[in-house]
């Protein structure tokens, strides 16, 4: 791989590692209790589900912002790409803090 592969690759997994732990000792604060024994797989079903519906909802989210960036290309609007940078921002709130 190259250095820059190696370095995307480094700072996925301390991004993950970190995530991780902050939502392990979340979600010990809030349930308490040892995950190993409660029952896992509804959890898993019920988060999968959500997960697909945060996915799709963040790809429509993009190509809304795609085209209200083209139409303020050509317009020249820089209110309207204010107000598409604000609202792409608004997904970017940072992970389980």
């Amino acid at each position: 791989m190259t250095p820059e592969q190696e370095q995307h690759l480094q700072d996925v997994k301390e991004w993950f590692t970190d995530q991780v732990d902050i939502k392990y000792r979340a979600g010990q604060r809030e349930h308490g209790g040892n995950l190993w024994t409660k029952p896992n797989l509804p959890f898993i079903m019920e988060e999968t589900i959500d997960l697909v519906v945060y996915a799709v909802t963040m790809e429509q989210n993009i190509w809304d912002a795609v085209e209200a960036l083209g139409n303020a290309a050509k317009t020249g609007d820089w209110a309207l790409v204010d107000h598409v940078r604000h609202e792409l921002l608004k997904q970017l709130k940072p992970s389980c803090e």
